[in-house]
């Protein structure tokens, strides 16, 4: 972490606007990915029967 920090600014300089606000937007999906992830594992720790995908199934 810290050498990804220190070294921000050299790469921040070579990169154009374009390329920053683009890794900006998949920097934010990811972290919207993990955080639907972490919901998901949070609502199925309190409601265990959501955790259970044979559940509503039908024909067996």
């Amino acid at each position: 972490m810290w050498i990804a920090l220190r070294i921000a600014t050299r790469v921040g300089g070579y990169t154009s606007m374009t390329t920053v606000n683009v890794a900006t937007r998949i920097m934010g999906l990811l972290l919207a990915a993990l955080a639907v992830e972490i919901l998901a594992g949070g609502i199925v720790e309190l409601i265990p029967a959501l955790g259970k995908p044979d559940m509503f199934r039908y024909g067996q």
